[in-house]
């Protein structure tokens, strides 16, 4: 199969749709970017104010948090619908009209659930993951999940800037605080994701080293008595989501390699598969690698790993691989969990909705209601009450 010419519209690369213009395809990186860029915005629920201007807002929380009482629902209608780029230019403005640190005056005036959801908006993106992280490791015991949840996650590009916040912020090295606080194989797993070496969105599977990789997973699992773990992590978490699983052989709806789900940033090899594919260099007939495996070994990855690991690793390994099947379902996932059986666990519930909000909560939407049958914020309402639950359904966005 050859194509020439992927589709443009209005909400960016699509399949074939009646009076969608042809747009050719090109291996050049600015167009590679555009691409990437058409096909997020779609996924983002929080845009920010088109007609922004800081000083008004920072007024408006002034006013709301003067004198005696708080006024919740202004807070709300101001902090939810920005950015998190005109949330840092309000705090500034904050400062320079009423000498007051904005995040420390929200902490003071507010409480519980919905303060810490506030104050998770106030955070830049990476200064945030980095406090998640340590707040995952200080004191006794850590809370592994939450650390996996964010480095099997994450682009190459986000860790290295998560790191640097975290030095800053902390004055200690990520990846040494990892290795104080864990070990064994979870430890060894965690600083390989740390690495960043899966993310590589050149398109391309070598299918010698796709199968050769099935065989040696075969080999160190299903294969032996015991398990070699960490043939299991290097492959794991050194080989890009091309080679693990898309590749260029027939996909659904007979496009070659596409991804399952919601497109994303993920979709990334996809998009350069196609382009590989217009200048005459597909791939006939190449596996990738958890393909390759099942034929080997009669058995999905996901449940040889169920098999041969156990605990944080077997959660580590797994997440690895939903990341790379399909993000938003992973995510989706997380949420649901976040609020499923007795209780709500607040922390999941919250990272996740701020930290994707601006990247694609809406795709993560979709795969939510495809998922469950029901929507996240039905669920969402369900859950949660009074000025945390606003917050949150501001954050969502509208189901449609």
């Amino acid at each position: 199969m050859r194509l020439s010419h992927y589709l443009q519209g209005p909400q960016g690369v699509r399949p074939a749709q009646a009076g969608w213009k042809l747009a050719p395809l090109s291996p050049s990186r600015s167009q590679q970017a555009w691409v990437l860029l058409q096909i997020e915005q779609e996924g983002v629920s929080v845009k920010g104010s088109p007609h922004f201007n800081p000083d008004p807002d920072a007024e408006t929380l002034y006013k709301a948090m003067k004198g005696i009482g708080t006024n919740e629902q202004a807070i709300t209608d101001v902090l939810t619908r920005r950015s998190n780029q005109q949330r840092q230019q309000i705090a500034k403005s904050f400062k320079a009209q009423f000498g007051k640190d904005l995040t420390e005056t929200l902490r003071s005036e507010l409480s519980g659930k919905f303060e810490r959801l506030i104050t998770a908006l106030m955070c830049p993106p990476y200064v945030y993951e980095a406090k998640e992280l340590h707040d995952a490791m200080k004191g006794l015991g850590t809370k592994e999940g939450v650390i996996i949840e964010i480095l099997a996650s994450r682009t190459k590009n986000q860790l290295r800037e998560i790191m640097k916040a975290y030095e800053e912020e902390y004055g200690s090295s990520l990846e040494e605080d990892i290795q104080a606080d864990t070990s064994g194989y979870l430890e060894r797993i965690l600083v390989c994701l740390l690495q960043g070496s899966r993310d590589d969105i050149s398109g391309f599977v070598d299918p010698g080293l796709a199968l050769q990789d099935a065989q040696d997973l075969y080999a160190a699992g299903e294969k032996i008595r015991g398990t070699d773990e960490m043939k299991f992590i290097t492959i794991l978490c050194t080989r890009s989501a091309t080679h693990l699983l898309r590749g260029a052989s027939e996909g659904r709806q007979g496009h070659p390699g596409r991804p399952q789900g919601s497109p994303g940033l993920r979709d990334a090899p996809f998009i350069l598969n196609m382009q590989n594919v217009a200048s005459g260099n597909e791939q006939e007939f190449s596996l990738p690698v958890f393909e390759e495996y099942e034929k080997i070994a009669n058995k999905s990855i996901e449940d040889s790993i169920r098999s041969e690991t156990h605990g944080s690793l077997e959660e580590a390994m797994l997440t690895v691989v939903k990341c790379t099947r399909n993000i938003h379902s992973y995510f989706a996932e997380r949420l649901h969990y976040a609020m499923k059986g007795a209780g709500t666990r607040d922390g999941t519930l919250i990272r996740n909705i701020v930290s994707r909000s601006e990247v694609d909560l809406n795709l993560i939407k979709s795969q939510f209601k495809k998922m469950y049958g029901k929507t996240l914020s039905s669920m969402i309402m369900g859950d949660t009450s009074g000025d945390y639950k606003n917050a949150l359904l501001n954050l969502v966005g509208s189901d449609s």
